[in-house]
């Protein structure tokens, strides 16, 4: 029975030390994927490498190329165009014009389309209308002009409707560049502030999902325990009342061998006593036969129930 009550003992031992083994690692995996996540995030938020990278090839791109919806490529084509003195020069001259003013309409087209109702729309919208005039005076004016011959006349319009559409352009062009400046420092400040918070939220929700696994695991593992307990205390119970039941049959057994002594020494006196004591001694072992049949059941079940016990603890052991 002690043996029994002790490999029930190391059947809750092992249950509660699963458990307590299962919370570390799932803290361990908590914090692990959690370290992994701001890792990940931290690589790809502003001023990381990568942003810097995207940031400063495209800075260098807009300062290599010509701005598409800034009249000031199409205003030095036409100051060339002025000083050509070679046809091949001037038709290469006038087909450059034709792709920047192609150029211009896509990014004016792409931008109205795209830029959302604010400051800087508005004031982008604002920098097309001179330009949209300086286009209208070098197809309108200058370029039949320059058709014709009159190169003073054309040089003309360039220093005076030209310059002053281009000027105008610049001024609300600059205006441009700083609502646009100032927009990306207020959104680069809100991106951090909410990168920030997103981090805050990550670690509060890591701390607050490993106090509820510790939790589990304490109340998981006193639940363990008591039904180990319970278990032990019942098995332990019956264990009990079989032995007693086993006792008490030994003691009916000595009871009975007494009786059949008694009838033995009956049949040893006269006749008529010899068959009484016969039937008695018939009744004695019939009793005796009852008593050791009850005792045999008895042994089962206890046998069945010590099976039971060690292939419950195997199970557990396997598990």
């Amino acid at each position: 029975m002690k043996k029994i009550l002790h490999l029930l003992i190391t059947l809750a031992a092992v249950c509660l030390t699963g458990t307590v083994i299962l919370g570390v690692f799932s803290v361990y995996r908590v914090y692990s994927t959690a370290s992994l996540i701001s890792a990940s995030e931290a690589k790809t938020r502003v001023n990381s490498d990568i942003y810097k990278s995207i940031i400063q090839a495209k800075d260098v791109l807009a300062d290599v190329l010509p701005p598409p919806a800034y009249v000031i490529e199409p205003f030095l084509v036409a100051l060339q165009l002025t000083e050509a003195n070679d046809k091949v020069e001037i038709d290469h001259l006038k087909s450059q014009m034709a792709q920047l003013r192609n150029d211009y309409n896509a990014s004016i087209a792409h931008w109205k389309l795209d830029l959302p109702e604010g400051k800087l729309r508005t004031a982008f919208l604002k920098s097309v209308e001179p330009a949209d005039r300086f286009f209208s005076i070098l197809d309108n004016e200058f370029m039949p002009t320059l058709a014709a011959g009159k190169l003073l006349k054309a040089k003309e319009i360039v220093h005076g409707a030209l310059l002053l559409e281009y000027r105008n352009q610049r001024s609300e062009i600059d205006k441009v560049v700083i609502i646009a400046t100032d927009m990306g420092k207020d959104q680069n400040i809100q991106l951090m502030n909410l990168l920030d918070k997103s981090k805050t939220d990550i670690d509060s929700e890591i701390a607050s999902s490993t106090k509820q696994i510790i939790l589990v695991v304490f109340i998981v593992g006193i639940i363990s325990s008591l039904i180990a307990a319970f278990i032990s205390k019942n098995i332990t119970k019956v264990l009990k009342e079989i032995s007693f039941k086993l006792s008490h049959g030994a003691d009916q057994v000595v009871d009975v061998s007494n009786n059949v002594l008694a009838a033995g020494k009956i049949l040893l006196g006269s006749s008529s006593e010899q068959a009484d004591g016969v039937q008695e001694t018939l009744t004695v072992i019939s009793q005796l036969s009852a008593i050791t049949l009850k005792n045999v059941n008895y042994t089962k079940e206890a046998k069945s129930l010590s099976a039971l016990t060690r292939i419950v603890f195997k199970t557990a052991m396997k598990k």
